[in-house]
């Protein structure tokens, strides 16, 4: 079955290849040649069903450059591992903890398009919506939201489901109303980490 034809028949799994094609092959290949390779076969069927082709490589290139992280070539991590003295894997495996929004903002590309077609006020709103969306997994993810581990988990959970919704839900209208939420949520969960982080001093 072709990549168009499959994309046909479910968007989500071709959305998915593509990007595991890009991530795969960043395990043993600079992002230059990961892109010219993910673009030459991913690219066009992404086109062929309508997609912006902004989209399309823009989506293939994030996908692309996260194999500057990524062992074994984490050409980056490299770099850092070798400054701070410590080792290579760990950093490379450390680093993916910092580059989460990244792995987001590649899927969020498809749901908000309007990061990269739309000059002017629709790009402008698109990038504050994915901000605070990809804020809010973040510190569901890293932060804390109190001192009790069974409140903490469970908000914490609530967190990251209310921004991965607000990141690829197809109800645009809805996830604009939770950004103002979602901000002061943020706000919320790193005054408490930051104080938690004190207390623990």
């Amino acid at each position: 079955m072709s990549l168009v034809a499959l994309g046909r028949e479910n968007l989500l799994l071709l959305v998915a290849l593509g990007f595991l094609l890009a991530f795969f092959l960043g395990f043993g290949l600079p992002p230059s040649a990961v892109y010219i390779i993910a673009s030459v076969l991913v690219v066009p069927s992404f086109i062929f069903l309508d997609f912006s082709p902004w989209v399309a490589h823009f989506f293939v290139f994030l996908a692309a450059a996260i194999s500057e992280f990524t062992p074994p070539v984490a050409l980056i991590a490299a770099v850092t591992s070798k400054i701070a003295e410590t080792s290579f894997i760990k950093t490379a495996f450390y680093t993916q903890k910092w580059i989460l929004p990244i792995y987001l903002l590649i899927f969020a590309v498809i749901t908000w398009p309007e990061l990269v077609v739309a000059p002017g006020t629709n790009m402008l709103l698109a990038f504050a919506i994915v901000l605070i969306g990809c804020l809010t997994v973040t510190a569901g993810s890293f932060g804390k939201l109190s001192k009790n581990r069974f409140i903490d988990i469970p908000a914490r959970l609530v967190l990251i489901a209310l921004g991965s919704f607000v990141l690829y839900t197809p109800q645009k209208d809805f996830a604009i109303i939770l950004v103002p939420i979602l901000a002061f949520l943020v706000a919320l969960s790193i005054r408490v980490t930051q104080r938690i982080s004190r207390d623990t001093q």
